[in-house]
């Protein structure tokens, strides 16, 4: 199973098992992870959660959708 790393506020780390196509935002908060605020409750609508991925792994991930996209911008 995938694991993440979670950098809290205070620069602790958290690691977690994530089942792959599980949300990163859902996993934090499922574990408690009270940094993590997302506001919308993953709707894509408040930008208050944030993922930075390792370049690394960036070609793991899929593609930005169109609705990220105009979160992004």
């Amino acid at each position: 199973m995938p694991r993440a790393t979670f950098v809290l506020v205070d620069g602790t780390r958290q690691e977690l098992e994530v089942p792959t196509g599980h949300s990163l935002m859902q996993a934090a908060k499922e574990h408690g992870l009270d940094d993590i605020v997302a506001d919308c409750g993953g709707v894509l609508n408040c930008a208050t959660c944030h993922v930075f991925v390792d370049a690394d792994h960036v070609s793991l991930c899929p593609a930005v959708t169109g609705t990220e996209e105009q979160m992004l911008e």
